[in-house]
């Protein structure tokens, strides 16, 4: 597909297209708009940082065909229980997150 190096979009944009989520910078909340089931990557960089782990796991959920998933950096102190359920996975980065 289309190569997009920057885009905002908002919780009402159509973002049936997007497979491959990079998410950028400081905040919350911003994963959480992108609830269409056709991701395959998401890598959180940076300070970005998922709600929490229960409301992350939901939107795991909803990404079933995701192949590679980074949650370095982001304080998790605990995994989402449906990690286990991404079939698809092939790519999990973990390093980095401690108390």
């Amino acid at each position: 597909g289309k190569e997009i190096p920057q885009a905002s979009f908002m919780p009402s944009s159509s973002n049936d297209g997007i497979r491959h989520l990079f998410h950028l910078g400081q905040g919350q909340g911003t994963a959480s708009l992108f609830t269409g089931g056709k991701i395959r990557t998401y890598l959180g960089v940076g300070n970005s940082r998922p709600e929490s782990s229960m409301a992350f796991g939901a939107l795991l959920n909803n990404w079933k065909s995701l192949k590679a998933l980074d949650l370095s950096w982001l304080g998790m102190t605990e995994l989402p229980s449906t990690l286990g359920n991404l079939l698809h996975l092939r790519y999990l980065d973990l390093s980095w997150n401690y108390k």
